[in-house]
């Protein structure tokens, strides 16, 4: 019987197939001996990546087994069944560049883990003949050695080791020797897991780095409560990193749990003609590591562009504030180009300072407690000519009292100074920072916005008023405004009629609103009606008057 393979050429039914997912490519082997013959040749490109979740899958599934071949060359493997898996690999010619090794569900009974269960588990990689390039431990049941993996796989150019939750890795002194060969001369992104000793396990590894380019200490999948007790990577000598590694051009220090994977910068290359560190973000507990951050930024003052510094809101309930920042108003950074603080330990003079000395700041976040947003603040930012971005959130959670703080959250008179900048693009004041009708006045005068984020719209505060809402409004529909996305949070003030007038902004593209609990269906069905443009996004969060018939 005539069919695809038949009648159509091998490029255009490999383009018909890759559209297929790798479960419904191995349903339709099963259609037919022809097509299990011939299914296997015209989607090689599907194959490229494979996560073997279950052992059945790959052992009892000849359907799958036939698609194995050399164009495989990235999987994802179950720690538990790690050696078999690699074998019927081996056995099929895969040549496997990229591994990922998956510690989920691994059993830890007691004595399970020891150097035995370790010895074989390198020399299940090294039997498996892998010339791998890229590397991920995730979730690994049991401390293991990060000179031994360089070892096992001198060609890395990408290594990721986080531990199981449960795995507190030991901190025996090694004696580091003058290294006769660099193990990872081709390394260049490189992710920890932050609870392993600087001092006896990272360092010795950044010995055998030279060409790093990315460093990453992270924590994953841990409770918070248990941070201070599992992070010994606190003892990060900054400085020595770079001395280790002159080529590192991105520096993340996350010594909380992040409870979500993250991605390596992709425009930093091995070729790249910069050197010097760019990037820096470090987010930490409450103890004191200035004395250790502040030597690396005047270390890389002529390079960094990227300075973020977090401190982990909930610890900071239990543990105060001992950082000392003074000295950072005496850094200046030639090409920093972003900073980003939530903390609660800089003093305002030393912030003041610190951006004054650099207007070429094009992005600013500040997440810092409620009474540090001062009339003093607003005019050292109107001075940045160049800023483009502003997120400002009064962190209620940086304080000890929060009601003694609520009044101290209202924006500043004077931020009016902010509508003289020409580059202004997006605003962001949905974090707690509360508006008067002042504040929407002044917003309606930023002509250049293009993003705009409120937060504490609400009528029971007493500063929103309705007429304030319309007036507001009123600004952005104007000919000479461009805000193409508008986000309005906890607005309780909006009712049918200022949710109608929303829809006469002809420039809007995007509409958020966020426990709009006034607006009704009645609103909802005017606001259509009104539309002058194309919108392209509408979003009603907790809205609790729009029912499904709306």
């Amino acid at each position: 019987m005539p069919d695809l393979f038949s009648h159509l050429p091998f490029d255009i039914v490999s383009m018909i197939l890759s559209h297929m997912g790798q479960r419904d490519c191995v349903e339709l082997m099963r259609v037919c001996r022809r097509w299990y013959e011939y299914v296997p040749s015209y989607t090689t490109s599907m194959w490229y990546s494979i996560a073997f979740d279950k052992r059945p899958w790959l052992k009892k599934n000849d359907c799958l087994v036939q698609c194995l071949g050399a164009h495989v060359q990235r999987v994802t493997v179950p720690i538990y069944h790690l050696a078999s898996i690699l074998t019927e690999l081996q056995s099929h010619q895969c040549e496997i560049t990229a591994l990922e090794i998956n510690g989920h569900g691994m059993h830890r009974s007691k004595g399970t883990l020891g150097p035995a269960v370790n010895a074989r588990f390198f020399n299940t990689l090294r039997t498996s003949r892998m010339n791998l390039t890229w590397l991920k431990l995730d979730n690994h049941p049991w401390d293991i050695s990060l000179l031994e993996i360089a070892r096992t796989f001198p060609q890395l150019a990408y290594l990721c080791v986080l531990l199981d939750h449960k795995v507190f890795p030991k901190r025996l002194i090694v004696p580091i020797a003058k290294a006769r060969s660099v193990l990872l001369p081709n390394l260049l992104f490189l992710r920890l897991d932050s609870r392993y000793s600087f001092i006896t396990k990272i360092e010795p590894l950044l010995h055998h780095c030279p060409h790093l380019r990315s460093l990453q200490l992270i924590t994953r999948n841990s409770d918070w409560h248990h941070v201070n007790d599992c992070t010994p990577a606190n003892d990060i000598d900054f400085a020595c990193v770079l001395d280790l590694c002159p080529h590192l051009q991105y520096l993340q220090c996350d010594f909380t749990d992040l409870n979500h994977d993250m991605d390596f910068p992709i425009n930093l290359a091995k070729t790249s003609s910069q050197t010097g560190l760019r990037q820096l973000k470090v987010t930490c507990t409450s103890d004191d590591r200035s004395a250790r951050i502040l030597p690396l930024i005047e270390k890389a003052k002529d390079t960094l562009q990227l300075l973020e510094f977090k401190q982990e809101r909930e610890l900071l309930r239990y543990s105060p504030p001992i950082w000392d920042w003074s000295g950072l108003e005496r850094i200046t950074l030639s090409q920093i180009q972003s900073l980003t603080l939530r903390t609660n330990t800089i003093k305002l003079p030393t912030l003041l300072d610190f951006m004054r000395h650099h207007p070429t700041l094009e992005l600013i976040n500040l997440a810092l407690p409620p009474n540090m947003f001062t009339e003093e603040l607003m005019d050292a930012l109107s001075m940045i000519r160049g800023l483009t971005s502003l997120y400002l959130c009064a962190d209620l959670q940086l304080v000890q009292n929060t009601q003694d703080y609520m009044d101290e959250s209202l924006l500043p008179d004077n931020f009016y100074l902010l509508s003289s900048l020409p580059s202004l693009r997006e605003i962001d004041l949905s974090g707690a920072i509360r508006l008067s009708d002042q504040s929407f006045e002044v917003l309606g005068n930023f002509s250049s916005l293009q993003t705009l984020s409120l937060g504490i719209i609400r009528r029971q505060s007493g500063l929103i008023s309705t007429y304030a809402l319309l007036m507001f409004i009123a600004r952005l529909k104007s000919n000479n405004h461009c805000v193409q996305h508008l986000t309005l949070m906890y607005a309780d003030a909006l009712d049918d009629n200022v949710f109608e007038a929303l829809a006469e902004i002809r420039s809007l593209r995007s509409l958020r609103i966020v426990r709009g609990h006034w607006v009704t269906n009645t609103g909802l069905q005017r606001f259509v009606d009104r539309i002058t443009s194309c919108f392209v996004e509408i979003h009603l969060e907790s809205c609790r008057r729009i029912t499904s018939d709306g």
